[in-house]
């Protein structure tokens, strides 16, 4: 039998050259690399940490990483092609390594962005320290078949191995590995070994330099509160899982259909451990969805008398009332509500589980409850139309006071989701890999598909469509929180932070709002002084009777949406139709006998009557054109006017306060 030696494990964790500022700035240690340290410490490996990613942010003079932007160029010198800059690139990084012994150099990949500078550093130190190196992460597959296809030379071993068994079982393997600088990638890992839930050890999070990561959340936002004191303090956020998969199976998403899950004894004995180990309370669970679980956990903690912080994702359904307030008195500060949308039609094309009626249940019990929330909607799923886009931002507009952080997200084909397995059932026809640019290539799944809707639209337009349906969901929630509460969004470190400090999410937004140096400002809707009177018809001049009695009644039903975009001072351009359905927005209008329009910001809305169809609406949206005159309606674009237009037409109308002088705009 031979005698296992003490070997050396160096794992990098490589920079992500497209990740956000915000998530820079909020990063906690990694899990991965803590549960792979656990897992192999008991063989007798020891790990060190060397973390690029939060070493290249601390430091002012890192290299750029832009040259990495250029996929040919890379494969090209991975193939053998020689190339100064990438050479000088990745002896720079190599360098900032170091020289700590290594046995075995192994790469963390978090997210499939990392994986360009992943194969040159695990290359270049491959070569210069002449042992084996190893990457591995939730995106390592994807990697490994894309460098054997473009002849990727002296990368080494890419596993996807998960498990604590698996990962054990790989760096066995590697014992006995040479490393071969004119070798294809490799996967060590032979078949699949599953691991017993509670027989997953604790987090090593020893491995790392914590200090590192214990940040005051809000002062690493100064910019945002430049009156802060420091009395949130510096915290470290540990994060943690207790279930393995999802139960459920969204039909956009690449995992699902089933769940594991330690015991909550286990959970709740690890979450104490840890807490003491690395004298933090506060951590953030990365659960697929927390439901099946979530109340007996609450009941345990409050039972264990922890005084934890926690986070987690919790599903909109199941729910049951009550949980929520639980989960609040046992420490749960933020929750992540997957709603993506608040259209039932759509909803149930995502086999979601869920309505409109059951998101905004939950979302105002956790709110009610002073828990901190994140919420993700899904814009432009295939099909989709103008009218259940319209049905998202009136609830978003109407809940965004219960929403302290918005994840918009246009939706992007995952390879292995019910939707690529079966596309006909959806309605689609996929085209094959989409082209992923700018920072979807940080948030967007690697290998997307391009596709057609059957009874929709083709993937240019679709795909036109994607980045403005993100922007328009952002902007209706930050008009409408910025006129109630201007503070967010807030991130997961800080709603944890300031829940653990604060009593309440009132008393935290008070002395948030003060921070930000004497409080926000409203969103002018006017330029110059303040309103003087109530709002009114200013264009046309004179309005009949008729006229300025169905704009008043237009106006109380657009009130609250108006106030929650533009505070106090209410103006803007109104499209009246005859049947009482409208729309209030924010543009540039010219012309006289016939006006032409240019829509920046819709307001407002009321599309319920529909005399003039639903297609119409699909195409008032911000950026539009269009003419209003006595041949009808026309958006630029469309070969004709709209047609059936209601008895008496549309109105066309600009609103302010009282004075002549605060005209919003010049008809």
């Amino acid at each position: 039998m031979r005698t296992k030696r003490a070997r050396d494990v160096l794992l990098v964790l490589p920079p992500d050259p497209v990740a956000p500022e915000a998530v820079k700035r909020h990063r906690f240690p990694p899990q991965g690399p803590a549960l792979v340290a656990a897992s192999l410490s008991p063989e007798g490996y020891r790990v060190t940490v060397r973390d690029l990613e939060l070493g290249l942010a601390e430091d002012p003079d890192a290299p750029s990483l832009q040259v990495l932007d250029d996929d040919a160029r890379l494969e090209a010198f991975l193939a053998g092609r020689r190339d100064p800059a990438l050479e000088a690139l990745s002896e720079d990084l190599a360098a900032r390594v170091g020289d700590l012994p290594a046995d075995v150099v192994a790469f963390s990949l978090e997210r499939h962005s990392q994986g360009p500078v992943t194969a040159l550093l695990a290359r270049a130190l491959g070569r210069s320290r002449g042992v084996p190196t190893c990457v591995g992460g939730p995106s390592s597959r994807a990697l490994l078949e894309h460098l054997r296809a473009v002849g990727a030379l002296g990368v080494g071993a890419i596993t996807d191995a998960s498990t604590p068994d698996e990962i054990r079982a790989v760096f066995s393997a590697l014992e006995d590995a040479r490393p071969d600088p004119e070798g294809l990638p490799w996967d060590p890992l032979r078949r699949a070994l599953p691991t017993e839930p509670d027989a997953w050890p604790l987090p090593d999070f020893s491995i790392y330099e914590l200090s590192r990561y214990r940040r005051d959340p809000v002062r690493a936002e100064a910019e945002r509160y430049p009156g802060y004191d420091g009395a949130v303090g510096r915290a470290l956020v540990l994060p943690y899982h207790f279930t393995f998969d999802c139960q459920f199976a969204c039909a956009f998403c690449q995992r699902g259909g089933k769940q594991s899950a330690k015991s909550i004894t286990q959970a709740v004995r690890d979450l104490a451990a840890l807490s003491e180990r690395y004298e933090t309370p506060h951590f953030f669970l990365v659960d697929a969805q927390v439901n099946l679980y979530a109340g007996a956990l609450a009941d345990a903690l409050r039972e264990a008398r922890l005084g934890l912080s926690w986070s987690d994702s919790y599903r909109v359904m199941p729910h049951h009332p009550g949980e929520l307030e639980r989960m609040a008195r046992a420490g749960y500060r933020g929750l992540t509500f997957g709603v993506e949308s608040a259209s039932d039609a759509v909803l149930k094309a995502m086999v979601k589980g869920h309505r409109q009626r059951h998101a905004t249940r939950a979302l105002r019990e956790a709110h009610d409850a002073g828990i901190y929330t994140r919420v993700n909607l899904l814009t432009c799923y295939p099909g989709e139309t103008r009218e259940a886009q319209l049905e998202t931002l009136a609830w978003l507009q109407t809940h965004a006071d219960a929403v302290d952080e918005l994840a918009p997200s246009s939706f992007y084909l995952a390879p292995g989701s019910p939707l690529e397995r079966d596309p006909g059932r959806f309605g689609i026809r996929i085209r094959g890999p989409r082209v992923v640019e700018g920072d979807y290539r940080f948030r967007k799944v690697h290998g997307a598909l391009a596709y057609d809707e059957v009874a929709g639209l083709p993937w240019e337009a679709r795909e036109a469509t994607l980045r403005p349906s993100e922007a328009e969901l952002l902007d209706t929630w930050e008009r409408a929180r910025g006129a109630l509460r201007p503070v967010g969004p807030l991130r997961g470190p800080t709603m944890l932070a300031l829940g653990h400090h604060f009593p309440s999410k009132s008393e935290a937004f008070g002395q948030l709002l003060r921070w930000t140096e004497g409080g926000p400002e409203r969103r002018p809707g006017l330029p110059g002084g303040p309103p003087v009177g109530p709002p009114r018809v200013v264009w046309p001049e004179p309005c009949d009777p008729l006229l300025e009695a169905r704009f008043r009644e237009t106006l109380a039903h657009a009130s609250p949406a108006l106030e929650a975009h533009l505070g106090g001072r209410l103006a803007g351009h109104l499209l009246l139709f005859a049947d009482g359905d409208y729309l209030c927005f924010q543009g540039e209008v010219t012309g006289t006998l016939e006006q032409t329009v240019r829509l920046t910001a819709v307001l407002a809305w009321r599309f319920e009557r529909a005399t003039c169809g639903r297609a119409l609406y699909g195409r008032l949206v911000p950026g539009a054109r269009f003419t209003l005159g006595a041949q009808g309606l026309r958006v630029e674009g469309e070969a004709r006017g709209v047609s059936g237009l209601p008895p008496g037409g549309v109105e066309l109308l600009a609103f302010g306060p009282a004075a002549p002088s605060a005209v919003w705009s010049t008809v």
